[in-house]
């Protein structure tokens, strides 16, 4: 669909929300943006993919992917399509369920440019996920009691000021951040009044802030992260049982004062803590679990093995 916007001065910038659904209660808020200046080009944000390593062999190695961008999500969907499923895989997942959906079947609402993506492949893939920017504030949401697997997109914090890296609250900025843009996090939910983000995000039982971070695969096994990268897929947790949580891209200089613990009771109708993130996929490599609270990727050594046989088998096939 297209059409004109009359009337707007040179350089000025649109920003276009549409709200699709399924017909059912699944929705999504789709954010584009739009630069008219007498036929100018939108400004490219560039945005560094994550390195994906080959799996080889029997290990299979999945990378968290977000495409981060229009213009990234249509260039990694292309290179994702029509790939035999027996040498490169990909799965995003579907919070309404709580599963994963392996491409190019999509999740309710299909993928957007902070939805996260597990691949693996045994070939190089290439794509890019530069392209033009959301416009701050950029709001994400995290729906009440699971798990969301999404990225953050390259923000514009300030007019001609785009940024790619993100810090999470109590986390102490990179030491280069005076080099290049770094964006703050902020957090909204009803209860904020009585709930800490450690109960909400992380650890209902503690006041350690830290208890909050996204988690972030690293190939191998999950660790929480404070700084966070556009282009990476990450998992946020809501502990919160009936409420969504809206994370909020704000200038670095907007950072949020929290509030001490204010209730400690783990019996509360509010919020229950949801644990560590579900595993990847079947199949991929699994490493001794660590001690900042590393998940497994299957129910049980047998299990795990049986998957990574099949898998590695299926792969081995497909080379041969």
């Amino acid at each position: 669909t297209s059409f004109t916007v009359a009337g707007l001065a040179d350089g000025t910038s649109v920003i276009i929300r549409a709200v699709a659904s399924d017909g059912n209660t699944a929705s999504t808020t789709i954010t584009r943006t739009f630069v008219s200046s007498s036929g100018s080009q939108p400004v490219v944000t560039p945005v560094t993919a994550p390195v994906i390593p080959l799996s080889q062999g029997d290990a299979v190695i999945y990378t968290a992917v977000s495409p981060s961008t229009a213009e990234g999500k249509v260039s990694l969907l292309a290179a994702l399509s029509g790939n035999n499923p027996l040498i490169t895989r990909a799965f995003s997942w579907d919070s309404t369920i709580k599963s994963y959906v392996e491409l190019p079947a999509q999740p309710a609402g299909g993928i957007q440019i902070t939805s996260g993506i597990f691949i693996a492949t045994r070939v190089p893939l290439s794509f890019t996920l530069s392209g033009t920017a959301s416009v701050a504030p950029e709001n994400i949401t995290i729906p009440h009691a699971g798990w969301t697997f999404a990225g953050i997109p390259p923000v514009e914090v300030t007019t001609g000021t785009y940024a790619t890296i993100f810090v999470w609250p109590g986390t102490t900025p990179p030491p280069t951040a005076a080099n290049y843009p770094v964006a703050n996090l902020t957090f909204t939910y009803q209860s904020s009044g009585t709930v800490t983000l450690p109960q909400a995000m992380g650890d209902p039982m503690g006041d350690d802030i830290l208890t909050s971070r996204p988690w972030s695969w690293n190939g191998s096994d999950y660790v929480q992260v404070g700084i966070l990268e556009a282009g990476k897929g990450y998992w946020f947790k809501n502990n919160l049982l009936s409420e969504e949580i809206t994370m909020k891209v704000l200038p670095f200089a907007s950072a949020l004062t929290l509030p001490a613990v204010a209730n400690n009771n783990a019996g509360s109708t509010i919020f229950r803590n949801q644990g560590t993130p579900p595993p990847p996929p079947s199949g991929a490599t699994k490493a001794a679990s660590s001690s900042s609270g590393g998940c497994g990727v299957g129910s049980g050594l047998a299990s795990f093995a049986f998957f990574l046989l099949l898998f590695g088998c299926r792969f081995f096939v497909a080379r041969r």
